[in-house]
């Protein structure tokens, strides 16, 4: 059974260090991880995993799609996927569309295997906080 703690992850990030230390991170965290090195992998992960993802972990400055092409793809293959954009710029000079500004996560990097669990955790919470049955496990 789902919860806040075990999710479908999808990290996708163009520098190997980056995506195999996230990788490692949110697994030891509990969650099932799969990872892209471009947003066509990511797409290609997104309708072939057999489940909707729960998040995506996206690297805003991808070599083959810019991120917002990327973000708008993600919205229309599944649109409940929760999105955190990492990246290195600050979050003003993401110049996200206005109607993402204020639904998705943003992670600077670099960041700590803290942060990334937290925002994990933040968007698994906001997600769960839209859908009345979620969290319930008879505890």
């Amino acid at each position: 059974m789902a919860t806040t703690s075990s999710a479908l992850v999808i990290v996708v990030d163009d520098e190997l260090t980056v995506r195999s230390t996230a990788r490692a991170i949110l697994t030891r965290a509990g969650h099932e991880v799969h990872s892209a090195d471009n947003g066509r992998a990511a797409l290609a992960l997104l309708t072939g995993l057999g489940r909707a993802a729960d998040v995506v972990v996206l690297d805003w400055t991808l070599p083959d799609l810019p991120g917002a092409i990327l973000l708008s793809e993600i919205r229309r293959l599944s649109p409940r996927c929760r999105v955190i954009v990492s990246t290195g710029f600050g979050r003003e000079d993401l110049m996200l569309p206005p109607s993402e500004v204020d639904a998705v996560q943003f992670l600077e990097k670099p960041y700590t295997a803290a942060a990334l669990v937290a925002a994990v955790a933040a968007t698994l919470g906001a997600e769960c906080s839209q859908d009345p049955t979620a969290g319930e496990s008879g505890d």
